[in-house]
């Protein structure tokens, strides 16, 4: 299927008149305020929106020069539809230009899972002593938005006392007497929609009174804006499977922050001899966090059936071993590129980019998704996305239907190379990684050019992918969700 012909009505006669009206209509800004509560930062400020309506957001400084990403046409249009210089402005700068313009303040949120009545009683209280803001809210001539792009909580968690922040603010909302599309929230749990629809028996659309969030892919952009080193969007198909038949590493294993799922995974790599077969990042260890795996593996009966279909793993995973452990120990920190040889940035640690040229030097990537225990929630992030700008299969030990989702995000399956529907169904997130770490070990196990055949046999899965991914199609999705909310549309356009 063709997508862009499939959506080329919605293209060419939604998604630009929507833009066309965020940049005749509104203003972007910042209003250089931040929130605290007891345990720190809460709100700040959010750039976000803004730089979207702009040609040069879209031209990537790459290693063979500057490429566009996105569509071609929208990136043609921003170039010649011009009202006034695109910029993000000062929250009172905009306010004394005398005009019609909605006014849009940006913020973003930090995370405080279990306890989100803090954002009411420390941000938006404190904002909202500001009256003559409230009152300008109240009729529509600003807007706030609160960016919660990093994390995928789920809003609707009505399973956790003080964890359902839509109940918040819906209550804020109401309580302040305020529009419900005053506020939009953006979330990265691209399950939201689905929650929603579960708790409240309809689709997000169709609920009048309750608050506007968008859930979508927001890290999709973060591959081409968040770069360390060289990026190459020219990289062929055909240079990715010359580097695979030059390497001896089969897997990228990457992480920067420390999951007992990711403990798990680089144990097996250990237990089953492939390090030296691996890339792997990974800079703390908890050697108590493979108890729970392996004690699921020794009595849970699935479990048991699995490993009795495949005995190899019964002798990797079938006992706890020291000595694995003193071998992990012994290596770390594992650091992936040698460009970070030398860094110096361990209290950023967690949210430094992962510099693009391990992708080149490895033949697929084994993908461990945030908050993998977690069955309301799954986020798509760079440790999908930059992989996949470079051909890599993905082998997932993400939430349950982590792969479903990507699907559902336009990108093809790659379900040709291992079970992905096993992995990828229900259950717990134990019996998902040691059915994960099955599948990665019959992949270690192939020889290595039917690995690399098998794969050139379905190139037409990676390049599409690929080409997906330089579209970044959420950014579409995003501004024209954008554009209904301000204008209280009843529609939520999704993947």
């Amino acid at each position: 299927m063709d997508w862009f012909k499939t959506k080329k009505e919605d293209f060419s006669e939604q998604y630009i008149s929507k833009v066309k009206w965020l940049i005749d209509k509104c203003r972007f800004t910042v209003l250089d305020r931040e929130f605290y509560d007891e345990h720190g930062l809460i709100v700040n400020n959010s750039h976000y929106l803004g730089g979207q309506l702009d040609s040069g957001f879209y031209r990537i400084d790459t290693k063979h020069g500057v490429r566009e990403i996105h569509y071609p046409e929208f990136v043609d249009f921003l170039e010649h539809y011009k009202k006034e210089p695109t910029k993000t402005f000062k929250f009172e700068e905009a306010l004394s230009i005398q005009d019609d313009k909605k006014i849009i303040v940006g913020f973003s949120m930090y995370p405080r899972p279990h306890m989100v009545s803090t954002f009411r009683k420390h941000f938006f209280d404190k904002l909202f002593e500001d009256r003559e803001f409230l009152q300008r809210m109240r009729n529509g001539k600003i807007h706030i938005y609160l960016y919660y792009g990093w994390e995928p909580d789920n809003f609707n968690d009505r399973e956790s006392d003080d964890n359902n922040f839509e109940k918040i603010l819906h209550d804020t909302i109401v309580d302040y007497e305020l529009p419900f599309n005053s506020i939009f929230v953006f979330s990265s749990n691209i399950m939201g929609y689905n929650n929603f629809q579960r708790e409240t028996g309809m689709e997000k659309w169709q609920s009048k009174n309750s608050p506007r969030i968008i859930y979508d892919n927001f890290y999709e952009l973060h591959t081409f804006k968040s770069v360390k080193g060289e990026i190459d969007l020219d990289y062929t198909f055909d240079e990715y499977i010359e580097n695979c038949k030059k390497t001896d590493k089969y897997c990228l294993r990457l992480n920067r922050t420390p999951l007992p799922s990711r403990d798990f995974m680089l144990y097996y790599l250990a237990k089953s001899g492939n390090l030296d077969k691996s890339i792997i990042e990974h800079s703390e260890y908890d050697r108590d966090n493979l108890n729970n795996f392996i004690q699921r593996f020794i009595h849970d009966p699935v479990m048991k059936f699995r490993a009795e279909c495949y005995p190899p793993i019964k002798n990797i995973l079938g006992y706890e071993d020291e000595k694995t452990h003193e071998l992990i120990e012994s290596k770390l920190p594992f650091i992936a590129s040698r460009m970070e040889d030398n860094r110096e940035y361990q209290q950023h640690y967690s949210n430094e980019t992962i510099p693009h040229d391990v992708y080149k030097k490895s033949i697929f990537s084994w993908v461990s998704t945030t908050f993998t225990n977690q069955h309301n929630m799954i986020f798509l992030n760079m440790s999908t996305f930059n992989p996949i700008l470079y051909y890599h299969p993905l082998v997932y030990f993400g939430n349950n239907n982590t792969a479903t989702y990507l699907r559902k995000s336009t990108f093809l399956s790659y379900e040709f190379l291992y079970e992905e529907e096993i992995i990828d169904g229900d259950g717990g997130f134990e019996g998902r990684g040691i059915t994960s770490a099955i599948e990665v070990d019959k992949l270690f196990n192939m020889d290595k050019n039917d690995l690399i055949g098998l794969i050139n046999e379905n190139r037409h899965i990676m390049e599409y992918n690929k080409k997906r991914l330089i579209e970044c199609d959420s950014v579409r999705r995003i501004l024209i969700n954008v554009s209904n909310i301000l204008q209280d549309k009843d529609m939520y356009l999704t993947f």
